[in-house]
């Protein structure tokens, strides 16, 4: 299903039933790792506790969901060409926080009682009080990421791999 390696402080893995779960125990040392996913399997990925410095190349894998729990920061997501609409959830606090999208996709942005600068494909929302949606259309066929923020988003950028934009 997968292959992983860590440096530092080893997490607890396992995989049953279709389902693999990586386990860090709070710790204030950095902690590093590198996750591949194969390609075969459609995934739907569930990151609880937390994000930071999260930088996930998800061009080649499959996806049915992308879901990172409260607290994100400083996360960066290069998607893979959706087969319909594929929800990305991102919870409160999300800070720094950029998707890089297929030219051929369309973005969905829905944030949630407030959010400060917020860039979709290159048109900058900056401060919103309340909740706010906004989508840019694909440029061809049917689908994208539907990508819903929580509450107290910062520095959020929605873009294409055409752009250079975030």
């Amino acid at each position: 299903l997968f292959t992983a390696r860590f440096q530092g402080a080893q997490p607890a893995v396992s995989a049953a039933g279709g389902t693999v779960r990586i386990h860090y125990r709070y710790s204030h040392h950095r902690t590093h790792g590198a996750v591949a996913l194969a390609r075969a399997v459609i995934w739907t990925v569930q990151i609880q506790g937390g994000a930071r410095d999260v930088d996930a190349d998800l061009t080649e894998v499959p996806l049915a969901s992308f879901d990172i729990d409260e607290g994100a920061s400083l996360v960066s997501l290069r998607m893979p060409t959706p087969a319909g609409w594929v929800p990305i959830r991102i919870g409160g606090g999300a800070s720094h926080v950029t998707i890089v999208r297929p030219p051929s996709a369309g973005a969905r942005l829905r944030v949630m009682r407030g959010a400060a600068d917020l860039v979709i494909d290159e048109r900058h929302i900056g401060a919103v009080g309340g909740q706010i949606r906004r989508e840019s259309p694909p440029a061809g066929g049917a689908g994208g990421y539907d990508i819903s923020v929580g509450a107290g988003a910062n520095h959020v950028t929605v873009t294409t791999t055409a752009s250079t934009s975030g």
